[in-house]
C-alpha cells in the first residue's frame, strides 16, 4: 500500500530535530520513502490513500520500553502499598491465578490500550507460575493479532527468597523454556515480535542460572531485561546478600552491555551509573510507577549527563493504572523538575527522545525505528491538536508533552499498516474486548482473592 500524510506538523525526532510545519510524509508498503514540506514531497504515482493531517501532529510511534500488559485486568486494585508489600499481597496472587484465556484477553486489552494511546512497540515483561507456561504464548498471539510490535520478556524465579513456591523453577526448566520461546517467537510476524531473557529480579534469581542464560543469550543474539534497584529495601537486601549493588553484580557476571535493560534503576550508586555508561547498557525510566509505589526518584538527569541512553516505560495497568506514554512523558519531566528544583533539568524534547529514539536504541533498532526519516519503518502516530486543552499550539513538542494525553491520538500506524484511524481500532473489536475483559477479570480477582 502507498499512502500520503499531508498538511500536518511533522515532529521527526531525527538528529537535526526537525519540526516541519505544513509537512508531508509518503509511505510505501512498510517504509517511509519521503518526509518534508508538503509542496516538496512528490506523491507520484498517485497514492492509494491520502490522510489529511491538517490541525494534527505527526510523530514517531511511541516505544513503551517496560510494561506488564496483563496488569490491566487488575487495574485499580492493590493501591496504596509499597513495592514488596504490593508484590506479596497483590502481584503474586494475581499472577499465580492467570489462565491462558485470561492471558489472551489481558494481552489483547493491553495491546488495544497501547495502540489507542500512541504506542507502536511494547516491551512486555510477563512472569507466570511455573505450571502456566502457555500464558506467554497467548500474549504473543495477542501482539501478533493486534498488529503492534512487541518484545516478549518472560520473567522467571529460581530462588526461594520471598517468592511463593508456585513460581520457582529449576535451572534446566528455565533454560529449556527460554530456548523454546526464543525459537518460536524471536523474529516472528515478519520481525514485529522479539524475545529476550528476563530475570525478574536479582533477589529471586541464582547466579548459576544467570551465567547459563548469558550463554543462551549469546547463542541467539538476544538481550536481558530486568528490574534493577527499584526500591531502597530491595537494594539493602541485595547488598546484604552479595556485598555490592545490583549493577555491580550484573557487571561481574558479564551481563552489562548494549543489550542489557535496567528497568527502574532508582537507587543507583555513582559507581553503578558509571558502569552503565561505560558498558553502553540501557536504563528504562518508569516515573509514574515509581511515584505510585513510592519507590523514589531515579537519577535520570545524572544518567543522561553520563551518556546513558534512557528509554521510557509505563510499567502497565497494575502499578500505574494505564499505559499512556504521553502521560509518562509529562510525569518524567515534572518529576525531575520538582525533585531538583530546576525547571531546565529535563526538557520536553528530552522526554520525547526517551519515548522515541532512545527506546529504539534500547532495542538495537535505531536504524529502523524511533524517528520519521526516509528508509525507516512506517511506525507513525497522528495526534489531534484541535482540542481546548491543547490549542493554541505555539511549540509542538511541549504542546504534546505538557498538554496532550493518549486520548488525543487519532491514528496509529505500524509497519505501514493502519491499526487505528479516527480513534477506531481496525484490528480488534474494542467493544467486545472490553466486555470480555470485564468478565474474565471479575472471575480472576475472585479466584485470586485480591483487593
Amino acid at each position: 500500500m502507498r499512502f500520503l500524510i499531508k498538511n500536518g506538523i511533522i515532529v521527526t525526532m531525527d538528529k537535526k530535530g526537525r519540526v516541519i510545519k505544513d509537512g508531508a510524509l509518503l509511505v510505501e508498503d512498510d517504509k517511509i520513502v519521503d518526509v518534508g514540506k508538503a509542496a516538496k514531497v512528490k506523491a507520484k504515482p498517485k497514492p492509494d490513500k491520502v490522510i489529511d493531517a491538517r490541525g494534527k501532529l505527526v510523530m514517531p510511534g511511541l516505544i513503551d520500553a517496560h510494561t506488564h500488559m496483563l496488569g490491566c485486568l487488575v487495574r485499580g486494585l492493590g493501591a496504596d502499598m509499597g513495592l514488596l508489600e504490593w508484590l506479596q499481597k497483590h502481584q503474586w496472587p494475581f499472577l499465580a491465578n492467570v489462565k491462558e484465556k485470561e492471558a489472551r484477553v489481558g494481552g489483547l486489552l493491553g495491546c488495544a490500550e497501547a495502540i489507542k494511546t500512541g504506542s507502536t512497540f511494547v516491551v512486555e515483561n510477563y512472569y507466570s507460575a511455573r505450571d502456566k507456561k502457555g500464558n506467554i504464548d497467548e500474549i504473543a498471539k495477542a501482539i501478533e493479532k493486534s498488529g503492534i510490535r512487541g518484545l516478549l520478556v518472560r520473567g522467571y524465579h529460581d530462588k526461594d527468597h520471598l517468592t511463593p513456591e508456585v513460581f520457582i523453577e529449576e535451572k534446566e526448566e528455565v533454560l529449556k523454556e527460554y530456548e523454546r520461546i526464543i525459537r518460536r517467537w524471536h523474529g516472528a510476524s515478519d520481525g514485529r515480535i522479539m524475545a529476550w531473557i528476563g530475570p525478574v529480579n536479582l533477589l529471586f534469581c541464582t547466579l548459576e542460572t544467570l551465567a547459563c542464560l548469558k550463554e543462551l543469550a549469546e547463542k541467539y543474539g538476544v538481550g536481558f531485561h530486568t528490574h534493577v534497584a527499584e526500591s531502597k529495601r530491595e537494594v539493602e537486601l541485595v547488598e546484604k546478600e552479595f556485598g555490592r549493588g545490583y549493577v555491580e553484580v550484573f557487571n561481574d557476571l558479564g551481563l552489562l552491555g548494549p543489550k542489557f535493560h535496567a528497568a527502574h534503576s532508582v537507587w543507583l550508586s555513582q559507581r553503578e551509573m558509571e558502569m552503565l555508561a561505560r558498558t553502553k547498557s540501557k536504563v528504562v525510566h518508569n516515573p509514574e510507577s515509581n511515584m505510585y509505589l513510592s519507590s523514589g526518584f531515579a537519577p535520570i538527569p545524572e544518567l543522561l549527563s553520563a551518556g546513558v541512553d534512557v528509554a521510557l516505560g509505563t510499567d502497565g495497568g497494575n502499578c500505574n493504572n494505564n499505559q499512556d506514554m504521553i502521560e509518562s512523558m509529562r510525569a518524567a519531566a515534572f518529576l525531575h523538575k520538582v525533585h531538583s528544583l530546576n525547571p531546565t533539568i529535563i526538557s520536553a524534547k528530552d522526554v520525547m527522545r526517551m519515548a522515541t529514539i532512545n527506546g529504539a536504541k534500547a532495542l538495537g533498532l535505531e536504524a529502523q525505528l524511533g524517528s520519521l526519516e526516509a528508509g525507516k519503518k512506517a511506525d507513525i502516530v497522528i495526534v489531534n491538536l484541535k482540542s481546548p486543552h491543547i490549542s493554541p499550539v505555539h511549540d509542538p513538542i511541549p504542546s504534546i508533552v505538557y498538554s496532550a494525553n493518549g486520548n488525543d491520538v487519532d491514528t496509529t500506524i505500524v509497519d505501514g499498516k493502519i491499526l487505528m484511524e479516527g480513534r477506531r481500532l481496525l484490528t480488534l473489536d474494542e467493544d467486545k474486548l472490553v466486555e470480555e475483559a470485564q468478565r474474565v477479570a471479575d472471575d480472576l480477582v475472585s479466584r485470586a482473592k485480591i483487593k
